[in-house]
């Protein structure tokens, strides 16, 4: 590829904790040298095992951005893998006249409040939003009728609740003492799914339809993913569809976008759109049964070049991801895998590590283990994840007590 002989510099502004945004990492440091400007560098452990140069900066500060790019020489791109920080990435990318994508657009998406009006403008059906602090508002909600109380701003299910009635709707508002940081959400029942997209500034390409398995109410955790999702061709179609013109509404035309959408019977409903790759190890998944390699794709993109790999090898029909939760609170002491690892499990990953504490949020930090498997059938591929997964050995032990 091009990028390899003139890159020199890669900057990333923070980053997942885990799986791609790691990835994405240790493989840009193949193509130059690697920045990662972090406020909290001790987030990503990661970085010991990588030769990379990490920056303390305040990151939420465009200009200490700025300073801390000052240092490095012909930077071609800068980057981020984690949401919160994709708006003002993308600002310092249009600063210094590099790829990126849209800050408006990505700002657009950041604000859930905003965002959600935008769609409904553009005629894309929507979830009926309001701001948490629109008290008379409430007075004509109907006494039966399900919410989500959700930041306005964040991912990952953080901070997301599931509220059956308004009088649980009240009770939470005035627990939060109605922030306008929050928002209440029509909760919307019906299967789930995102639409993967890539962007090279003229078209949106859409990468795979993903179904989405969640929790039991009132716990919202997505637990697993199943590609390609196994709805008929013209249900596959419309999401995509809908996806396409989510995306174009929010102004996202460069980059890898995440959006996610229920079904229901009167078409899809549009809960979020991110400008940034799906996380949860759909990439990947999805390039296990497409062929394509995802991460050498997003990487291209962010150095300008506007490429669609192909890693030369579509591994089965179908494939999917399952996630073990923590069934109780506590120091994790011990994770012992079964003895032998199925042919149809591809990729296994411990998400926690030996002597962790962890505490149960209701959102992504749940996660214990997840496992990818292949198979014919992505809803078989799911359960032979499962099954794989449910044979981990996994102890606790209170918190306080100590480990000998």
């Amino acid at each position: 590829m091009s990028a390899e002989k003139s890159c020199k510099s890669i900057a990333f502004i923070e980053s997942n904790t885990t799986g791609t945004g790691a990835e994405l990492i240790y493989r840009a440091t193949s193509l130059g040298s690697v920045q990662v400007l972090a406020r909290n560098p001790e987030r990503y452990p990661f970085l010991a095992d990588v030769d990379v140069t990490i920056t303390t900066a305040d990151t939420t500060d465009i200009n200490a951005i700025l300073a801390g790019l000052e240092d490095i020489p012909s930077v071609c791109a800068v980057c981020t893998t984690s949401d919160p920080f994709t708006a003002i990435t993308a600002q310092v990318a249009r600063m210094l006249r590099l790829p990126g994508t849209d800050p408006d657009a990505c700002a657009r998406c950041l604000d859930k409040l905003c965002q959600v009006e935008r769609l409904a403008n553009f005629g894309l059906r929507v979830p009926r939003t309001l701001a948490a602090n629109e008290v008379a508002a409430l007075n004509d909600l109907s006494c039966d009728m399900a919410w989500i109380l959700k930041p306005v701003t964040g991912s990952g299910s953080v901070g997301v609740r599931y509220l059956p009635d308004l009088f649980e709707v009240r009770l939470a508002l005035r627990e939060a003492d109605r922030k306008p940081t929050l928002l209440l959400q029509e909760f919307i029942p019906g299967p789930e799914y995102s639409i993967e997209l890539c962007g090279n500034g003229r078209d949106l390409t859409v990468l795979g339809v993903v179904a989405k398995r969640v929790s039991e109410l009132p716990v919202r955790v997505e637990t697993g993913h199943m590609v390609p999702a196994p709805i008929a061709q013209g249900v596959a179609d419309e999401l995509q569809a809908c996806a396409v013109r989510a995306a174009r509404a929010l102004g996202l035309e460069y980059g890898f976008f995440h959006v996610e959408v229920i079904l229901t019977p009167k078409g899809p409903v549009v809960v979020e759109v991110n400008p940034r790759m799906a996380g949860g190890g759909i990439p990947f998944l999805l390039s296990a049964v497409t062929g394509r390699d995802l991460l050498t794709d997003w990487l291209m993109l962010a150095l300008g070049e506007q490429v669609l790999s192909d890693c030369g090898q579509v591994l089965a029909d179908a494939g999917a991801i399952a996630f073990r939760l923590a069934d109780r609170d506590g120091r994790l002491t011990s994770i012992t895998p079964p003895d032998v690892k199925p042919k149809s499990i591809w990729r296994a990953d411990r998400l926690r590590k030996q002597g962790e504490i962890v505490v149960r949020n209701g959102d992504f930090r749940d996660r214990v283990l997840s496992a990818i498997s292949l198979a014919s059938q992505a809803d078989t591929a799911l359960a032979l994840a499962d099954q794989y997964l449910a044979n981990f050995d996994l102890e606790f032990v209170d918190a306080a007590e100590p480990v000998i």
